[in-house]
C-alpha cells in the first residue's frame, strides 16, 4: 500500500515507514479470514480495566514522536504514543501549549482522543479531541485515510470514546495556544455541595479565567479553583513535584480550611501535572495496602513510586483494581447535586473531583460529553470505604443504574459492568455498527462493549502480583535499562 506524504516535515518519512509497517500487519490480519481481534499497546496504560489477553497485540509504542510544531498556524502534528509530558515539553519550547492537557504526564495523545479525556480547561474547550483538526487513521483493512470535520467526518467524530474500535489513529493535528510561564491560581473555600456547584456555575461565566475545577473533601468542605495563565511573577511559585512538597490535594485541603480566598502562583508545568504525584489522592491507599504506616520517612522512601504511571502499574500488577471504586461520570450540571448526595448516602467516598466540561453538539455518540445539556460536570469518584467493600460489584452496578436515570455517562476507561442490552440502551448501536461496517472495523477490531466490559470476576492472585511488582518487574527494568545504556554506548563508540 502506498502512503502519500501529506504533511511537510523532515520527520514524516520515518513516520510513513512505521505506519506502512503497522498497516501491513493490520491488512494481513484482515485478509486472513480468521476474525482475529486486535488491540494496540502504547507503552503503558491509564485504564483501570484488567488487561484482556485474548486479543492479538500490536505494539505502536514506536509511534511516539512529535512530527511538527507549526508556530505560525499554532498546531502540532503528533503520533498517538506521544505522552502529555512530551507534548507539553515540545510545545513550550516554541512558546505554545495545547488547549487541553490531561493531568497525568504519561497519558498519550492517542489514548486521550480515543478515551475522550478532559481537564480543567474543558469548561471552555471540551475534551482533547475537540481541539484536534485532523487525524490520520489506519482502517481495519489496512487502508490509510484522513478524518476531519470536512473529510470522513463521521469517523472523525466517531473516534471520540471508541477506544480504538473504529481504526488506529496514527497522527493527530492538535491546536495550540500561546503559552505562559505561570498559572495564577485562586482557591475558593466552600461549605456545602450546593455552594460548590453554585460557585462553579458562576466561574464558568468568567471569560478571564483559563482553568476551572474543584475538590469536595466532605459535605461541609470543598474548594473551587480557578487559574489564569500569566507571565507576571507576582509571588514565589509553589510546587508539588519535589519530595518535600505536599501532594496537591493536601495543599488545596489545608489552604481551604477557613473561609479565606487564597491566591497562589504555580509554574505552568507544575500546574498542568499537579495531580500526578499522589495520583490525586489514591496513593493514600498504598500504605495500608502494603501494611506500613504513613509518615515522613515512608513518604520519602516511596516517593519514586508515588506518581501515576507507577501507581497504574501497581494497580494492575497487584490485581487490586476491584478493591476501589474508580469511576469518572459526566453528569449534567443540573443533576450533579443528586450525584453528590447519592455518593454521601451510598458510598461515602471522599475526596471527589469535580471538573466542568462543555458538552458536544457534534455526533460524538460514544463520548461521555454527548449529553443534551450545555454544561456538564465530570465527577471523579476514586476511593475505598466499608460501604463499597461490602459488595463492590453491586455498588458499581447500582451506580450505573443511578447514572443512567440521571442522564449521565461514564468514562469507559474504568470498570464498566453493563450487560450488552444495558450498554446499547445508552449508546446508538445502529449508528456505531454502520460506522464499523463502512470503515472495515468489524473483522479485526473488537466492538466497544467487548473492549470495555468487565465481567465482575476476581481479577487474579494477589500474592503473585506482589511478587511480580516488587521483585520481578524491578529486575526486568534494571536489565532493560542496562541494555539501553549498552546500545547507546555502542552507538557513541561507532
Amino acid at each position: 500500500m502506498k502512503i502519500n506524504q501529506t504533511y511537510p516535515s523532515s520527520d514524516i518519512n520515518d513516520h510513513n515507514l512505521e505506519v506502512l509497517r503497522i498497516s501491513k500487519e493490520i491488512k494481513t490480519c484482515f485478509e486472513s479470514g480468521k476474525n482475529e481481534k486486535l488491540r494496540f499497546f502504547h507503552g503503558g496504560t491509564n485504564s483501570t480495566r484488567p488487561k484482556d489477553k485474548s486479543y492479538k497485540l500490536i505494539d505502536i509504542s514506536s509511534l511516539n514522536n512529535v512530527v511538527e510544531i507549526n508556530s505560525e498556524e499554532k498546531f502540532a502534528l503528533v503520533e498517538p504514543s506521544v505522552s502529555m509530558e512530551q507534548l507539553v515539553s515540545a510545545t513550550l519550547e516554541k512558546g505554545l501549549l495545547p488547549l487541553v492537557v490531561m493531568e497525568f504526564p504519561a497519558i498519550t495523545c492517542g489514548g486521550a482522543v480515543n478515551g475522550a479525556s478532559l481537564e480543567s480547561s474543558s469548561y471552555k474547550h471540551g475534551q482533547l479531541n475537540d481541539t484536534c483538526e485532523e487525524y490520520e487513521v489506519i482502517l481495519g483493512n489496512g487502508e490509510l485515510v484522513k478524518a476531519s470535520r470536512n473529510e470522513n467526518s463521521d469517523l472523525f467524530y466517531g473516534i471520540s470514546g471508541s477506544y480504538g474500535t473504529l481504526g488506529l489513529v496514527t497522527l493527530l493535528k492538535v491546536n495550540l495556544v500561546t503559552a505562559s510561564e505561570f498559572v495564577h491560581t485562586t482557591f475558593y473555600p466552600t461549605t456545602s455541595f450546593q455552594e460548590t456547584l453554585d460557585l462553579i456555575k458562576e466561574k464558568i461565566a468568567d471569560k478571564e479565567i483559563d482553568y476551572l475545577d474543584a475538590i469536595v473533601f466532605s459535605p461541609l468542605h470543598g474548594v473551587v479553583m480557578t487559574g489564569k495563565r500569566t507571565n507576571e511573577k507576582s509571588s514565589e511559585p509553589v510546587s508539588f513535584s519535589k519530595v518535600k512538597d505536599p501532594w496537591f490535594y493536601e495543599y488545596a485541603r489545608d489552604l481551604s480550611k477557613n473561609i479565606e480566598v487564597k491566591d497562589k502562583l504555580i509554574n505552568i508545568t507544575e500546574y498542568l501535572f499537579r495531580y500526578n504525584r499522589g495520583a490525586f489522592w489514591m496513593v493514600e491507599f498504598a500504605f495500608p495496602l502494603l501494611g506500613i504506616p504513613k509518615n515522613k520517612l515512608t513518604r520519602f522512601i516511596f516517593n519514586p513510586v508515588s506518581k501515576t504511571k507507577e501507581l497504574f502499574e501497581a494497580l494492575h500488577t497487584l490485581n487490586v483494581s476491584q478493591d476501589f471504586f474508580l469511576q469518572d461520570i459526566y453528569f449534567p450540571l443540573s443533576e450533579t447535586l443528586n450525584c453528590l448526595e447519592y455518593n454521601e448516602s451510598e458510598l461515602k467516598v471522599y475526596p471527589l473531583w469535580l471538573c466542568p466540561i462543555r458538552s458536544t453538539k457534534t455526533s460524538q455518540k460514544l463520548s461521555p460529553h454527548y449529553i443534551n445539556e450545555e454544561m456538564l460536570i465530570d465527577v471523579g469518584i476514586w476511593g475505598q470505604t466499608k460501604d463499597y467493600l461490602s459488595d463492590p460489584i453491586k455498588c458499581n452496578k447500582d451506580f450505573e443504574t443511578f447514572a443512567e436515570k440521571h442522564n449521565a455517562r461514564k468514562m469507559l476507561y474504568a470498570h464498566a459492568y453493563y450487560s450488552k442490552d444495558e450498554f446499547w440502551n445508552i449508546y446508538d448501536k445502529g449508528w456505531y455498527e454502520t460506522l464499523r461496517k463502512k470503515y472495515n472495523a468489524s473483522e479485526v477490531f473488537p466492538d466497544v462493549w467487548q473492549k470495555t466490559h468487565v465481567s465482575g470476576q476476581l481479577i487474579g492472585s494477589r500474592w503473585k502480583g506482589f511478587f511480580k511488582f516488587f521483585i520481578v518487574n524491578p529486575i526486568k527494568k534494571r536489565v532493560s535499562k542496562m541494555g539501553i545504556l549498552y546500545a547507546n554506548k555502542s552507538k557513541r563508540v561507532t
